[in-house]
């Protein structure tokens, strides 16, 4: 009887530490930051997204684009990506972490990712590529 007690608080004790190792593990592994290239022919190019609450971005638009690029934060609210903040690029343009100071969470972390757009709509013609970090 209390060999059998002392198992099944034994497998208990191991069940949350192999609950707890897997919790941390995700945690560990959770994006914190992505980035994302466009070339010519596309007409838009997102990163994947991160989880944080507070992003930061950096990029640059290639010399050789025809066209300014915008460099546009986005939250996702509930199943809806929203604009946050947003950076207009002229090309031969670098720039680095740019804390966008429009958005932000102080209780939990969002979905957020970065979308390189170019000027004018229906519109490619840009080369460059953009980082989007988490800030928390």
């Amino acid at each position: 009887m209390i060999k059998m007690k002392t198992s099944k608080k034994l497998l208990s004790v191991m069940s949350v530490i192999f609950s707890l190792l897997v919790i941390f593990t995700c945690v560990a592994f959770a994006a914190t930051s992505a980035s994302v290239d466009i070339t010519p022919n596309k007409l838009s190019a997102v990163t994947d997204e991160i989880s944080a609450k507070r992003v930061k971005y950096s990029g640059h638009n290639n010399k050789s684009s025809k066209r300014n690029l915008y460099f546009n934060t986005q939250y996702k609210d509930g199943n809806t990506w929203r604009d946050s903040d947003s950076l207009l690029v002229m090309p031969g343009i670098n720039f680095n972490n740019m804390l966008d100071d429009k958005t932000y969470f102080t209780s939990s972390s969002h979905q957020w990712r970065l979308e390189l757009n170019p000027y004018g709509v229906g519109l490619g013609g840009c080369s460059g590529s953009g980082t989007i970090d988490a800030v928390n």
